[in-house]
C-alpha cells in the first residue's frame, strides 16, 4: 500500500456525533455529580490497556520529577473493574501499592484528582484534573484535551462542566478561552460539543503545520478512532475542515516508519502499527523507551506473533528480528522490562516428543527411560548412602568432586576408597586443585599408595593460566550401575547437613543445606561417559577393555523415570548445554517454577525468560542465600544488585537465613526437575565444568516442591520496598560486586 487510501481501504459509513454541546451551567455548587459510563463498553478490563496504563504511570513517576499529567490521563474514565485490575497489575509488576506511590509522588491538587479516579468518581476526577491542569503557571493543554476526550457523552460533559464550576468558580468555556489558544482551544471546544472526529481532525492539522511534523500527535489522533466508522469520520472531518485530502497530507508529511504507523492505523492493522512504532523507536540516535512500551506492552501471544511477523517484513533482513533488535538496543532494567513485553508462545509440553527433541538438540544429551531415582536431601541422607554404595561395590568406583577436604568426612571417604582399591577394585578420583586447596596433600598420597588412581584438575603452580577454569562436577559412580549427582562436595559442611551438628572444622558453623540424587538404570552410562571424558583429558585414558567393562549398560527399571545427563564444559567444548536446559524448561512452564540455587545471578536471557514467565501468570519462586548465609559475601551483594527487575515482574525471591544454602535444584509445573552441580551464575555458565540431571518424574518434582515449602521457614522474602530502601552503602557495595559478577 503505497498511499493511505483511507476512504477506499476503510469503507463503511462515517460516525454520527449527535450529542449537542454542553450547556453553560449556572454558577452555583451542585450536588454530588452523576457518573458517566462509556456507551457500549466491553465487559471486563482489556488486559493490554491495563498493562499500558500501568507502564505509563510507572514511567511517569520513576526517575527525577513526576509527569503528573501522564498519571492523571492514565486514570481517566476507568470502571471499578479497571481500577481494581490496574491496582493489582501495578502491585504485581512493581511490588508497590499504586495508591501509596501516587501519595508519595503527586502534590495536593493532582493527588485529589487521582484519588477521585481511583474511587470511581469519574466526574469528580475529570473536573479535578482540569482544575489541576490550570492551577500552575501555564495550563497543561495535553491533559485538558485528554480529559475532555475521555468523557463519552453529553450528560457526562454537562456533569463535568458543573463540577468544574463548583471547584473553580469559572465555567469550563471560560477556562478554555483563557488558558488555551489556537488549535488546542478549537479541539477543546469541539470535544465539549461532542464533535470528537472534528477534534481529531484539528489535532491532525496542528500536527502537520509549522516547521516540523509532530508524528506522536498524529499517532495519538489516529489512535483515538476505535473502529472503521470513527476513522472514516476523522477522514471526512479533516477534508471538510481543510479542503485537502488527509491521505495526501499524511503521505507528504510522514515517511519511513512514521508512514508505516499511519498506514497501519488507517486500516486498523494494530500489529503493523506496533511494528512500525518499534522500528521508529529504535531507529534514531537514542531509543525511545516510552514509544516502545506503548507499542508492545500487554501484547498477547497471538498479537506478539503478528508484531514479530510485521517487523520482520519491515526489517527485510533474514538475520534481524524485533527480539534481536530489542536485545541490541536496550540495556539494564529497560532490557528486562521492555524486552519481555512481547509474549512468547509457551514451549512444548514436558514429556512430549517435541520437548525431548528440543533438549536433544540444544543440550547435546539423550533422555533414557527406566531409571530409578531417589532424592538425597542434605548430607545426613546422602553420605550414608554414598558410603553404603562404596561398601557394596564389586568392580569399580569413580568419584569426581570440586572439594575433597582433609577433615573427618574427607578422611572417612579416602579410607573407604583406599580399602576398596586394596580389594582389587578399580578406583578413580578427580578433584579440583583450587577447590581442594584446604586439604593436606597427605590425604591424596594415602589413597595413591593404596592403589587409588587420583588425578588433579587445574593446579595453578603447573598451569597459572587455568586460574579461572574450574572442574565443578560432582558425582559418584559405582560398578557402572548406580550413581550420585548433585551439589555436595567431600567435606564436613556437606556431610553434616541436616544432622543438627555444628561443623567443627569451620568454627562450629551451621552445616549446609544441599541436595543430591541417586540414580540406577540406563542413564548411569551417560554419567560414566562424562566422567571418562574428563579423566582422559587429565592423563592416560582407560584401556579399551576397561572402558567396555565400565560402560556395561544397566537394565531399565520397570516404571522408572526418564533421565538425561547434561554435561557443560564451557572452556573445553564451548557449549551452553545447562543454560539451554533451563531456558527450555522455563519456556515450557505454565503454572509454577521453583528454583533453589546457592549463587543466583542468572544470565540476561534466563532472567528475561523468568520475567516473561511471571508476566504470563506462572508462579516463579527462587530460594537463594542472603548476605548472612552466603559463604561468599560479594556474591550475595552482586546477586541483590540484579533483583529489582525480577521482583518488579512478580518473581518471588526468598533469602536463606542461618547456615549456607548450597543446593542447585529446580522443578517445573510439578512435572520436570533439574538436580546437579550447576549454579545459576556467570562462573558456572562461562568457566566451570558442570553436570546435572534432567528428570521427567512428577514424584521428584513433588519432593523438590515440598522441600522448598519447608525451607521457606528459614528464609526472608525480598520485597520491592526493601530493595528501594537500601542505603547508599548497600548500593555502592552491590554495584561494585556486580562489576565482578563475571568471575563469581
Amino acid at each position: 500500500m503505497t498511499a493511505f487510501a483511507f476512504q477506499n481501504a476503510l469503507g463503511g459509513q462515517p460516525s454520527e456525533w449527535t450529542e449537542g454541546p454542553a450547556e453553560e451551567p449556572a454558577k452555583q455548587p451542585s450536588a454530588r455529580p452523576p457518573q458517566f459510563e462509556a456507551p457500549g463498553a466491553i465487559s471486563g478490563p482489556d488486559p493490554k490497556e491495563i498493562m499500558r496504563a500501568t507502564t505509563r504511570i510507572y514511567h511517569a513517576v520513576e526517575g527525577v520529577g513526576t509527569d503528573e499529567g501522564a498519571v492523571l490521563a492514565a486514570l481517566q474514565n476507568r470502571s471499578p473493574e479497571e481500577i481494581s485490575a490496574l491496582r493489582e497489575a501495578y502491585k504485581k509488576r512493581h511490588g508497590q501499592s499504586l495508591d501509596a506511590v501516587l501519595a508519595d509522588e503527586l502534590d495536593d491538587e493532582d493527588l485529589e484528582a487521582a484519588r477521585l479516579a481511583l474511587a470511581g468518581n469519574k466526574v469528580g476526577a475529570a473536573a479535578a484534573t482540569i482544575a489541576a491542569a490550570v492551577a500552575g503557571i501555564g495550563a497543561d493543554a495535553r491533559l485538558i484535551l485528554a480529559t475532555l476526550r475521555s468523557i463519552p457523552d453529553a450528560e457526562g460533559r454537562t456533569a463535568v462542566a458543573q463540577e468544574v464550576m463548583r471547584r473553580t468558580g469559572k465555567s469550563i468555556h471560560e477556562i478554555i478561552r483563557e488558558e488555551l489558544g489556537g488549535k488546542n482551544r478549537d479541539q477543546a471546544e469541539l470535544l465539549l460539543a461532542g464533535k470528537r472526529a472534528e477534534a481529531s481532525a484539528v489535532a491532525l492539522q496542528a500536527a502537520m503545520e509549522g516547521a516540523g511534523t509532530d508524528e506522536r500527535a498524529i499517532f495519538a489522533a489516529l489512535e483515538s478512532a476505535k473502529n472503521r466508522a470513527e476513522r472514516e469520520a476523522i477522514v471526512q472531518a479533516y477534508e471538510a475542515r481543510t479542503g485537502r485530502s488527509l491521505d495526501a497530507d499524511l503521505f507528504e508529511e510522514t515517511s519511513g516508519d512514521e508512514l508505516g504507523v499511519v498506514t497501519s492505523e488507517a486500516v486498523g492493522d494494530e500489529a503493523g502499527a506496533a511494528a512500525s512504532k518499534a522500528s521508529l523507536a529504535m531507529g534514531g540516535l537514542g531509543t525511545d523507551e516510552r514509544l516502545l512500551s506503548d507499542a508492545l506492552e500487554g501484547s498477547t501471544v497471538a498479537q506478539s506473533g503478528a508484531i514479530r511477523e510485521a517487523y520482520a517484513g519491515l526489517a527485510g533482513d533474514a538475520g534481524r528480528s524485533i527480539d534481536s533488535d530489542l536485545r541490541g538496543e536496550l540495556s539494564g532494567s529497560e532490557k528486562l522490562d521492555i524486552g519481555t513485553m512481547l509474549a512468547n508462545p509457551t514451549g512444548p509440553a514436558f514429556g512430549s516428543a517435541e520437548f525431548e527433541r528440543g533438549l536433544d538438540e540444544s543440550t547435546n544429551s539423550k533422555a533414557r527411560e527406566g531409571n530409578k531415582v531417589d532424592m538425597l536431601f542434605d548430607g545426613s541422607n546422602s553420605f550414608p548412602e554414598r558410603f553404603k554404595m562404596i561398601d557394596e561395590a564389586t568392580k569399580s568406583i569413580n568419584l569426581q568432586t570440586f572439594i575433597f577436604n582433609d577433615d573427618a568426612t574427607g578422611w572417612a571417604m579416602a579410607t573407604k576408597l583406599a580399602a576398596k582399591a586394596k580389594e582389587g577394585l578399580q578406583v578413580r578420583v578427580i578433584y579440583d586443585a583450587v577447590g581442594s586447596g584446604r586439604a593436606d596433600e597427605k590425604i591424596f598420597d594415602m589413597m595413591r599408595a593404596a592403589g587409588v588412581e587420583v588425578r588433579e584438575y587445574g593446579n595453578l603452580m603447573k598451569d597459572p593460566l587455568s586460574a579461572n577454569k574450574r572442574e565443578h562436577e560432582k558425582q559418584l559412580i559405582v560398578d557402572g550401575q548406580a550413581s550420585v549427582q548433585g551439589g555436595m562436595n567431600i567435606a564436613d559442611e556437606y556431610a553434616l547437613g541436616g544432622s543438627g551438628k555444628p561443623v567443627a572444622s569451620r568454627g562450629n558453623e551451621e552445616a549446609w543445606r544441599d541436595a543430591d540424587i541417586k540414580m540406577e538404570g540406563p542413564s548411569v552410562q551417560d554419567a560414566q561417559t562424562a566422567f571418562l571424558k574428563m579423566w582422559g583429558e587429565l592423563g592416560e585414558d582407560v584401556s579399551a577393555d576397561d572402558r567396555d567393562k565400565l560402560m556395561q549398560p544397566a537394565a531399565p527399571v520397570e516404571g522408572g523415570s526418564s533421565v538425561r545427563v547434561v554435561q557443560h564444559r564451557p572452556d573445553q567444548d564451548g557449549d551452553d548445554n545447562i543454560e539451554n536446559l533451563y531456558l527450555k524448561c522455563v519456556r515450557s512452564s505454565t503454572t509454577n517454577i521453583t528454583i533453589e540455587n546457592a549463587y543466583f545471578m542468572p544470565s540476561d536471557e534466563l532472567k528475561m525468560e523468568l520475567i516473561a514467565a511471571a508476566k504470563r501468570g506462572v508462579k516463579v519462586r527462587v530460594m537463594t542465600n542472603s548476605r548472612e548465609s552466603n559463604d561468599a559475601k560479594p556474591v550475595a551483594d552482586a546477586s541483590r544488585f540484579f533483583y529489582d527487575d525480577l521482583a518488579a515482574a512478580g518473581v518471588d525471591i526468598f533469602e536463606k537465613q542461618g547456615g549456607t544454602l548450597h543446593a542447585k535444584t529446580a522443578s517445573f509445573d510439578g512435572a520436570y526437575s533439574i538436580v546437579g552441580s550447576a549454579n545459576l551464575n556467570s562462573r558456572s555458565r562461562e568457566h566451570d565444568a558442570e553436570i546435572v540431571l534432567g528428570i521427567q518424574d512428577p514424584s521428584v518434582a513433588a519432593q523438590l516442591d515440598q522441600r522448598f515449602e519447608k525451607g521457606l521457614e528459614e528464609t526472608v522474602p525480598v520485597t520491592m520496598k526493601e530493595l528501594a530502601n537500601e542505603g547508599l552503602g548497600d548500593d555502592v557495595r552491590q554495584k561494585l560486586s556486580s562489576l565482578a559478577s563475571g568471575i563469581m
